[in-house]
């Protein structure tokens, strides 16, 4: 699927910026066909074959079967999958941008770094910028959306990068889980915080640290307890608490939208806040965290655009 979004001009050649991403990003296809984004699917793997995420199974699916016991894995990105897409890029003469989940939670980043820098050197006339996401799922889906509205309204690669830079730090992702069980599977917690837990109905609040890593932040007893600390951790990561209701706050959430509405009432009674964005969190992110999971993502501050997004590049991200 190689779509055009926007042209412009590089020298005397009419050059397309393209975006590239995974499905980890949680966005509808709405969007993704109002954007005309590229989302590579990711796959998912059960005791028995290998899902196509999105194609294959649905992320409500995979929720009612691990409610039933079952358990899945998830798997990055192919190589050949991601070489394809660049090389299709490059083939028309085209830049790309590509967005994979962070490289604290998966390995396609330092994967696609290498292919791209293959690929370049085949089509010297094409730039794909590989850029670490630092995030995943409603956060990532900030970010495309924020770029491709830059991509669309005509910016060069250059001003494209500087927001992007600004917002990849800005970004805020917050997290809390119904069931401790799922955590202690994939090592967030150990035995004995595992058992203390599901006794005591301790429900760790969670965000996503600025080298891309889930983190706890907060252990709080009760889902209506967490759901209430995730409104407070908004307000105290604002530098402007009224530019929540300037933007669109996102909320992913693991196969329990009556709950996610519940927390968007309690946002919008906090902040004021009247743009929201509900999904259900992606299987491949899902996998690891179980059904239940609420999460809420936001902006913490706004781009002035005076240099505070200063470009970094590939290379400086990746150190």
């Amino acid at each position: 699927m190689d779509i055009i979004i926007n042209i412009v001009g590089k020298g005397e050649l009419l050059m397309a910026i393209r975006i590239i991403s995974d499905t980890s990003c949680d966005l509808t296809q709405e969007l993704i066909e109002k954007y005309q984004l590229v989302i590579l699917p990711l796959c998912i793997l059960d005791d028995e074959r290998e899902y196509v995420d999105t194609v294959d199974i649905t992320a409500d699916e995979i929720y009612e079967n691990m409610r039933q016991g079952k358990m899945y894995k998830t798997a990055q990105l192919s190589p050949m999958a991601i070489q394809e897409a660049f090389i299709s890029v490059a083939e028309a003469g085209d830049d790309a941008i590509f967005l994979p989940l962070s490289s604290g939670i998966s390995g396609t980043y330092n994967t696609a770094c290498i292919i791209a820098q293959d690929v370049m050197e085949k089509y010297p006339n094409s730039h794909i910028e590989v850029w670490d996401s630092k995030g995943t799922t409603g956060g990532l889906g900030i970010l495309i959306l924020e770029t491709a509205k830059d991509v669309a309204a005509g910016k060069s690669m250059k001003e494209i990068l500087d927001r992007l830079k600004f917002n990849t730090y800005h970004t805020q992702y917050l997290f809390t889980v119904d069931d401790i069980e799922y955590l202690h599977r994939g090592g967030r917690v150990n035995g004995i915080e595992k058992v203390l837990g599901s006794l005591l109905q301790i429900k760790p609040v969670l965000h996503v640290d600025r080298e891309g890593r889930l983190a706890p932040v907060a252990k709080v007893r009760g889902r209506q307890k967490s759901f209430a600390k995730l409104v407070e951790l908004m307000g105290e990561r604002m530098a402007d608490v009224n530019f929540l209701k300037e933007q669109t706050v996102f909320i992913t959430h693991g196969a329990v939208l009556e709950e996610a509405n519940q927390l968007k009432e309690m946002i919008c009674k906090a902040y004021g806040v009247e743009n929201f964005y509900i999904h259900t969190l992606s299987a491949t992110v899902g996998a690891h965290t179980g059904p239940g999971l609420m999460s809420v993502y936001f902006l913490d501050q706004k781009y002035s655009g005076m240099g505070d997004g200063e470009h970094l590049s590939t290379e400086e991200i990746r150190k």
